[in-house]
């Protein structure tokens, strides 16, 4: 068992101490036929496909080991802000234990003998000796004095590689060692499932490569293109348009899923899409669509050479047909349903056309024939219904797959729904961003079928300013080719949140507390060290020196305590929301998280959570925007295990707002919303201390930040209009902080004037007096 450190998660530093709680499985594996790829390729494209996928698959496992491997090997001090302390240790044996006592001296294990100490108890049983562990053997050059026990807690990164012999990356990755362990298990059993799936594929004969009459000629495997001659691969399918928002998401897709050279990538556009498309039948056979199978589509289609947007679309029609199948059925009837299939649930039902590997009967539901399922462009090209209906399994007619799917009920039988949920936090719902039919819905199962996608996406307010109605007003620049979902939770505090904040930054002491605050460049404090010295970071001198302005002292209780309520329940939220997504509220579906501020401190909760349940390969991608939550690199390590895709920490270090509320927080680990996440493999970071000014800029800018990372399917049109509210916002800001500036200079003038007056008539006044005493004694002469 090993040992490793989460602080800033409810100050308890050791939360991330993970038990095994394998989230692997699901179930028997579906029963197996031939799937007859004749129609489309060859024998040498179906082996190039196999060995492609098989080295993609690879470089996903590779990905996995790095994060742990490469821990804490990427470092730039220039971005360092403040440094979490380093791992010394990442087992501490219980020096009162029988096992490791001998190993300490009676000072170190609380033994020492006193008065109190002396019990005598009664002689033993005969039991065997127990086995000891060896001394520890120590490196060379390594004394040890006679009074030293033999076993000490290292007390500095230099102790602990000195004892142990190993270097600090060494130690940092020892610590997540049974999480590693525990992910490549479970990314090895959904690997087997792929490669099963895969080695079920034929080809009849030599196959006909899948080229109709009139589609031209079908180049063969490793064929070189001819020269002088255009390229066929990503060229000869069209980019959507000239949408910006397309064109980037296209090349974002190139840039974060590299593709593996094959010589698929050489053949037409049609048998090209159509490969693509199979594949992700194939891995809906497997009865989900996890974020494992949903990032070997994106490496599949930058290796053909097909753009972001086509699978995107792809996953809609896809999506749109197999809703139609459960189009009408209540929850109550899938449980009826579940119950009479019973373990024939993940098999193929009875049906029209018959599997040649069984001799079952499989059929293709009439809603998915209608949507062109099996077929690209149009229908022009594709696979028969029998082949079609083989890839997709008991998806293809099965209610109860299709029902678990899209969360009907739940992922497995006994999940817990919405109304469980509700008991740990009352007002907890799903909000759907986009629905076609205008109602108060709050449970994903009841999403009308034209809304259902592939994928989720859940994003998560930091705050509320007005009623609830207005949680998905913040995320209307999302697009409609993901579920898009805003996450509703503790609107009293939420609203609470967003007042006494709107209240502080909006007040005058807030004002001239930013002016003080940016004028502090370095860090004197005589108790820091000199490399915790934070030259050129304001905010980070003051959480140093724990030094703020008085005037915002005195106005904190406005916003302190609203303020720790809300990371308290943001805390409990996160626990309900990765309770939700292991109970699969979403489905059998991955899931993308978006936040900012507390909402990004629930996402850091759920993560956190997932990886100590060992729930691997439900959460896609996420962004987290002002986050108050800590740097260290365990505890990132252990959330990007959770995490398939991309993990984004956006942060500003003119941020002055968030450090003064997060200062008494556990901030010597470092804060995300503040400065850069460093050591941790496949985490991006993106500096936005240009724009973001104030903390609850971001409740405006989130569509402008997704824009920089060259997010997928949202609207530049809304981002426009606010990025424009905002703009306006700061105008009036800066109007009132101007009229400030000038009623406070009338103010100094009128009280220079004033004192100025009052000097002038004290003087008066003692000439007077000197003259009159003059008089006097001219008197007395």
């Amino acid at each position: 068992m090993s040992l490793s450190s989460s602080p800033g998660s409810s100050g308890d530093e050791s939360s991330i101490i993970m038990g095994r709680n394998s989230n692997s499985g699901r179930g028997a594996f579906p029963r197996r036929g031939e799937l007859d790829m004749t129609a489309i390729m060859n024998v040498e494209q179906k082996n190039s496909l196999q060995v492609l996928i098989n080295n993609i698959i690879d470089d996903m496992q590779k990905d996995l080991c790095a994060i742990f491997d490469n821990l804490g090997t990427d470092h730039d001090p220039s971005e360092e802000g403040i440094k979490p302390p380093k791992a010394t240790f990442n087992l501490i044996p219980n020096p009162r234990s029988d096992k490791y006592r001998h190993l300490y001296s009676s000072k170190d294990n609380g033994t020492e003998e006193t008065q109190d100490a002396k019990i005598v108890l009664p002689e033993p049983t005969m039991l065997p000796a127990p086995i000891l562990p060896p001394a520890p053997v120590m490196p060379p050059g390594f004394t040890l004095s006679p009074s030293q026990p033999l076993l000490t807690i290292p007390k500095s990164a230099e102790e602990a590689s000195l004892m142990s012999g190993k270097t600090e990356n060494e130690i940092l990755s020892d610590s997540l060692s049974e999480l590693k362990k525990d992910l490549l298990v479970y990314f090895g059993k959904w690997r087997t499932n792929v490669q099963k799936r895969l080695s079920d594929m034929i080809i009849k004969g030599n196959g006909t490569g899948g080229v109709h009459a009139g589609q031209g000629p079908q180049q063969g495997p490793g064929t070189a293109r001819p020269k002088n001659k255009p390229n066929q691969g990503r060229a000869a399918i069209k980019q959507g348009g000239t949408d910006p928002a397309t064109l980037a998401s296209n090349d974002a897709m190139s840039r974060y899923y590299p593709a593996t050279l094959s010589s698929l990538g050489n053949l037409p556009k049609e048998k090209r899409a159509m490969i693509l498309h199979c594949i992700m039948l194939l891995l809906l056979g497997m009865e989900h669509y996890f974020s494992y199978s949903r990032r070997l589509l994106l490496h599949l289609a930058t290796a053909l050479q097909v753009p972001a947007h086509v699978l995107a679309q792809d996953e809609a029609r896809v999506a749109g047909g197999l809703s139609q199948i459960v189009k009408g059925i209540t929850s109550e009837e899938i449980i009826q349903k579940r119950t009479e299939e019973g373990k024939s649930s993940r098999r193929n039902k009875a049906g029209t056309t018959t599997s040649t590997a069984t001799g079952s009967t499989v059929s293709l539901a009439p809603p998915l024939l209608a949507a062109g399922i099996g077929t690209v462009f149009g229908g022009a090209f594709g696979l028969g219904p029998a082949t079609t209906a083989a890839l997709l399994g008991s998806m293809a007619d099965s209610t109860v797959t299709v029902g678990s799917l899209f969360g009907l009920y739940g992922g497995r039988p006994g999940g817990k729904t919405m109304e469980s949920f509700l008991k740990d936090i009352p007002d907890f719902g799903m909000l759907p961003v986009y629905r076609s039919m205008k109602s108060s819905l709050t449970d994903p199962k009841d999403l009308p079928p034209q809304d259902r996608r592939m994928r989720v996406t859940i994003c998560v307010n930091g705050w509320l300013t007005q009623e609830s109605e207005n949680v998905t007003a913040p995320w209307r620049f999302l697009g409609s080719q993901n579920e898009v979902y805003a996450l509703r939770h503790e609107v009293e505090v939420m609203n609470k949140v967003g007042s006494s904040l709107d209240t502080v930054m909006k007040s005058a002491a807030w004002s001239l507390a930013k002016k003080e605050i940016a004028s502090r460049t370095g860090n004197e404090h005589p108790s820091v060290p000199s490399d915790q010295q934070l030259n050129g970071f304001p905010v980070f001198a003051s959480l140093n020196q724990a030094l703020w302005p008085m005037g915002l002292l005195k106005i904190s209780k406005l916003v302190e305590n609203p303020w720790c309520a809300g990371m308290v329940r943001a805390e409990k939220t996160g626990l309900v929301l990765a309770d939700a997504l292991i109970n699969k509220l979403q489905g059998e579906r991955c899931v993308t998280l978006i936040g900012y501020s507390l909402g990004a401190r629930v996402i850091y909760s759920c993560l956190m959570y997932l990886a100590e349940k060992r729930a691997f390969g439900l959460v896609e991608n996420v962004v987290l925007m002002g986050a108050p939550c800590p740097t260290e690199m365990r505890a990132w390590g252990a959330m990007r295990s959770a995490v398939t895709g991309r993990l984004v920490n956006v942060y500003s270090k003119n941020d002055y707002m968030l450090g003064f509320l997060y200062r008494s927080s556990s901030w010597y680990y470092g804060v995300a919303g503040l400065q850069k996440v460093q050591g941790v493999p496949g985490v991006e970071n993106l500096n936005e201390t240009g724009i973001i000014h104030s903390h609850d800029h971001y409740r405006h800018l989130l569509g402008g930040i997704l824009k920089k990372l060259s997010w997928e399917d949202i609207s530049y049109a809304q981002i426009a209009e606010d990025e424009e509210m905002l703009a306006q916002l700061v105008a009036q800001q800066e109007k009132l902080d101007r009229e400030r500036d000038q009623a406070a200079r009338v103010d100094a003038t009128d009280l220079d004037k004033s004192t100025q007056k009052a000097q002038e008539s004290l003087k008066h006044k003692e000439n007077r007096k000197g003259i009159g005493r003059k008089g006097g004694r001219k008197q007395n002469k």
